[in-house]
């Protein structure tokens, strides 16, 4: 035997060696060639006179075939695991990468080959448990080649599956493989699960690789992996019908991907593991689903330009956007990956739109805006459209080069045969080849790449003269408002869009003939001028009536006169008194909803002109009407008003209205939001509003403090984005007001658990949680790279932030304690970082940090002194541990400051226990020590005891604001 082990070693060795050599490599490769080593092997042993065995392997022998197969897997397992130990031990480098790759390999090619000739996977459970061991040593290269081998395992385990089927034809016997490599995979998985955040960046990418080739293989598996010690018991389970098998099956896949734990490793990976390759990696293993679909979309905003492209070559390679992408999906790549701040990444949106979109529909551009649901994603789909536009017109045929070159020809020819030609009003049309007309001609009209005479041609062969566009509108208009009357949902939706298509290509038809130009104002006139008109297209008739009185806007202002002198007279045809009162109402909102769209863009003209009288009638009515609706739509357009009108209108008539709605706890959370807006817009431009009048109880500064100490959340949001836009613009400087903002920003119990749809929604409504923290989040790093004032603003507020912070009352019984030191530390970290005048000089940073953390050390003393018996336990150690950490330059720091500490921190002394007292020894001795020698410098009575401390809290601010230029200090 001695004998046939060395033959059969070194023919192992030799065709190791002509596989490591040969030109074809990869999966079926291996398999094949580890088949012929087994066959000759086999030879070899049958030639040595071990009859027993068979040449093929498969049970003709009333079952003796496993135990030969037994003799030909313990035969051939030690020269399994000797090739794999000398792979894996082997020191890698770029030479021998590709040479130690081919080993696995073919190792692991030919462990599942003996393995599914003996009907057993002993071999492949031996070298599993080889690789398991190697993935846990404390070297590198080890763990990265082990988790090498445990991928190329799984890859032969899936081409294994995949032979199966021709070969076996028992259902049994299909079950019994499907287990044992169910079982095996259930191993791979458990090796290298860990090594997914193991400290080497190559074990991790070499671990993604793998579990994109385990869940490749797992896919194909029907059957759980059962215990691996009872994977030689006969499995009896009874069948299910077809209706239970259908029966929920969309859902039992998503809960099964969800609980995936090598899926969710990836996922993860593909968000969290901190190498940009390995991100990479992640994107390109992770197998396609509709659950990943969305990690790989969201993979878009990676802030590493390598992901961002990579997650949008995948989304190319191999999601089919048919079946597999909604319409958010299409949303989010379009907003995110047509980014002018990166040309790569819009480079590979471009390709993905021009090559698997445009092919997935067929190369039809009206099938595409269908398929990514226009008719609510209508600016995405606009801006897919341009770039397919764009790359035809051009002649830069780079984004489709990958194209054959009839599907070059055919891309282009239906671009141009897409377009609808509207030629009178009796041509059929959907609302899907309406879109992609109009979005064809005001592309060509804009377009540089096109010469005048093209333009001109595109124009008159798609887009119709005004009087077929507005017989057009007009018959659509007619099916709007007939829908709306049948509440038919569906028409409604599909009326509106084709309108407001139409209107939108009737100036990109142009407006320039005057004959044109007046039928078309004629029809908007009459259009605004129907109540029945659905208020979805007032804008846009008020927009396109603007359009065609470009050029001379006191016509555009007669024209709204006479359409609100029409609608102010339609209650008065009505007879029935009950229904005029509904009627009127109804009239009002829709002449304020009107004011509200011409006054969105008016020009300081409208001052002059005689409309703004009317308005101004009409706007105070509705301010002060009964109706909550009405009332808000009223304040709304006085806020518009007031910035066309004169300072002194506006100061002496306008404000005190809006101050007192706003300063009003009874009145409608809406109206007071808008009124406080208005008033903040006003405050830009004309300052007085700030100030008190004579006669006036009300003042906006002190409405602010009311309405951010609210205990309605939405009132609170309202109040913090009016300071935010006040204190940026320099209106306001105040401690006060920037110390409430800090306490709303960093309130760990503002509502901050959102779905997505949620979330779209609360960032566009009046009073919105979530709009006023993205704006924080951004103001204060402004707000103090503005100025070195801001900057000392901010820091000296830190005494008010943590009075109102303390002063939070839990309103849950899950309330979280408001962390009181990060609040110290962020104000801290965002006043040193964002000096710009000292960021390249080491030294001032330096004076810089010691400026601060006396400032902020003082403040947090004279806090602890006033409120030390009303907070939490948590919140009071650890400001007393933040005081006790700072070591303060007390030689150059600012002497007034010192003492002032020094004072707070000696009286705290006293009033705190003993454990709290002990964090402040360092602080203390520290003091301790120069107090003396700054008290005899300064003479006496400089530092009377009682001075120092019992300040009362205006004086401390002073103290605080004289120290804001002081001597440098830092945090050690």
């Amino acid at each position: 035997m001695g004998d046939l082990e060395q033959e059969i070693e070194g023919y192992i060795s030799q065709q190791f060696e002509i596989y490591q050599l040969s030109e074809d490599a990869g999966i079926s490769t291996a398999a094949i060639k580890a088949a012929n080593i087994q066959k000759h092997i086999q030879l070899l042993v049958l030639n040595n006179g071990i009859s027993q065995l068979t040449v093929t392997g498969t049970s003709r022998n009333n079952g003796t075939s496993n135990e030969n197969g037994d003799d030909l897997s313990a035969l051939l397992l030690p020269f399994l695991l000797r090739f794999i130990d000398a792979a894996v031990t082997k020191e890698m480098s770029a030479d021998n990468k590709d040479a130690i790759a081919r080993v696995l390999e073919i190792t692991a090619a030919l462990a599942c080959t003996v393995s599914f000739t003996c009907q057993h996977f002993s071999a492949v459970d031996a070298i599993l448990a080889r690789a398991q061991l190697f993935s846990e040593v404390s070297l590198e290269r080890l763990r990265t080649t082990a988790c090498m081998l445990l991928g190329s395992v799984a890859v032969q385990l899936r081409e294994l599956l995949l032979r199966s089927h021709k070969h076996l034809k028992e259902q049994h016997q299909r079950q019994g493989l499907e287990a044992n490599v169910a079982s095996c995979l259930g191993t791979i998985e458990t090796a290298l699960l860990p090594r997914l955040t193991d400290k080497s960046q190559a074990v991790r990418q070499c671990a993604i690789e793998a579990i994109g080739k385990l869940l490749a293989a797992s896919s194909i598996v029907s059957l759980k992996a059962p215990p691996k010690e009872e994977r030689t018991k006969k499995e009896h389970s009874s069948e299910a019908t077809e209706q239970e098998n259908e029966e929920g099956a969309e859902s039992e896949d998503e809960d099964e991907e969800e609980e995936n734990l090598a899926l969710n490793g990836l996922i993860w990976s593909m968000w969290h593991d901190p190498s940009v390759a390995n991100r990479v990696e992640a994107i390109q293993a992770v197998p396609i689903s509709t659950y990943t679909v969305d990690h790989i979309v969201a993979r878009i905003q990676d802030v590493k330009e390598k992901v961002r492209v990579a997650a949008l070559d995948a989304l190319r390679r191999k999601v089919d956007p048919r079946v597999e992408m909604t319409e958010e999906h299409f949303c989010d790549i379009l907003q995110y990956g047509l980014t002018e701040r990166c040309e790569a990444t819009k480079d590979a949106t471009v390709k993905l739109i021009c090559t698997k979109w445009m092919k997935a529909a067929k190369f039809d551009p009206v099938e595409l805006v269908r398929i990514m649901g226009v008719t609510v994603n209508e600016t995405e789909c606009e801006n897919a459209l341009k770039v397919i536009l764009k790359t035809v017109r051009s002649g830069d045929h780079s984004p489709i080069q990958e194209l054959s070159d009839p599907e070059i020809r055919c891309f282009c020819a239906n671009v141009e045969k897409a377009m609808v030609h509207l030629k009178d009003s009796s041509v059929v049309f959907d609302e899907y080849q309406l879109f992609y007309t109009r979005v064809a001609c005001s592309t060509a009209k804009e377009s540089n790449f096109l010469t005048y005479a093209q333009k001109e041609s595109i124009l008159t062969k798609v887009a119709p003269d005004i009087p077929t566009l507005c017989d057009l509108f007009q018959k659509h208009l007619a099916r709007f408002i007939e829908s709306v009357q049948e509440e038919d949902q569906e028409s409604e939706d599909q009326e509106s869009f084709v309108c407001l298509q139409l209107l939108q290509l009737a100036k990109v038809a142009g407006l320039q003939e005057e004959g044109s130009r007046r039928h078309f104002a004629s029809v908007m006139t009459k259009t605004l001028s129907a109540i029945e008109t659905p208020e979805d297209l007032i804008e846009e008739c008020v927009e396109s009536l603007r359009a065609a009185y470009e050029d001379d806007e006191n016509n555009f202002f007669d024209a709204i006169s006479a359409i609100l002198d029409a609608l102010m007279s339609f209650p008065k045809a009505r007879g029935d008194l009950v229904l005029d009162e509904e009627v009127i109402s109804e009239t009002t909102t829709r002449v304020l909803f009107l004011f509200s769209v011409v006054l969105e863009k008016a020009t300081p003209t409208l001052s002059t002109h005689e409309l703004i009288e009317t308005m101004f009638k009409i706007i105070l009515s509705a301010v002060s009407s009964s109706t909550k609706s009405i009332r808000e739509l009223g304040v709304s357009c006085f806020g518009k008003l007031g910035l066309l009108s004169q300072k002194n209108t506006v100061l002496s008539e306008f404000k005190p209205i809006l101050l007192k709605i706003a300063c009003n706890e009874g009145e409608a959370l809406q109206c007071r939001g808008q009124a406080l807006l208005a008033l903040a817009d006003w405050a830009l431009l004309y300052p007085e509003v700030l100030h008190s009048h004579d006669g006036h109880p009300y003042n906006l500064i002190e409405c602010i403090y009311s309405m951010i100490g609210h205990s309605n959340e939405c009132i609170v949001a309202i109040a913090a984005e009016v300071g935010v836009k006040l204190s940026f613009s320099g209106r306001i400087k105040d401690e006060k007001l920037l110390g409430r903002l800090l306490a709303v920003f960093l309130d760990p119990n503002s509502s901050k658990e959102r779905n997505d749809d949620a979330m779209d929604q609360d960032g566009k409504a009046l009073g919105s949680s979530l709009r006023v923290h993205q704006l924080l989040s951004l103001f204060f790093t402004a707000f103090c790279l503005k100025s070195a004032d801001n900057r000392s603003l901010l820091l000296n507020s830190i005494r008010e932030a943590l009075l109102v912070a303390s002063s939070f009352t839990k309103t849950k019984k899950r309330s979280l304690v408001f962390p009181l030191v990060k609040l110290v530390e962020y104000v801290c970290s965002i006043v040193i970082h964002n000096d710009a005048g000292v960021i390249k000089q080491d030294i001032e940073h330096r004076k810089n940090d010691q400026d601060v953390s006396l400032s902020s050390s003082v403040q947090v003393a004279q806090f602890l002194v006033k409120q030390d018996e009303r907070l939490s336990v948590t919140q009071r150690r650890a400001l007393y541990k933040y005081l006790g950490a700072q070591d303060i330059d007390v030689l150059t720091g600012d002497k007034d400051m010192l003492l002032t500490l020094n004072g707070c921190i000696e009286e705290l002394a006293f009033i705190a226990d003993a454990s709290n007292v002990k964090l402040l020894r360092p602080l203390t001795q520290l003091l301790h020590d120069l107090s003396g020698e700054i008290e005899e410098h300064d003479g006496p009575g400089s530092s009377d005891d009682d001075t120092v401390t019992e300040h009362s809290d205006d004086q401390s601010v002073n103290n605080d604001d004289q120290s804001s230029g002081g001597q440098p200090w830092s945090i050690r």
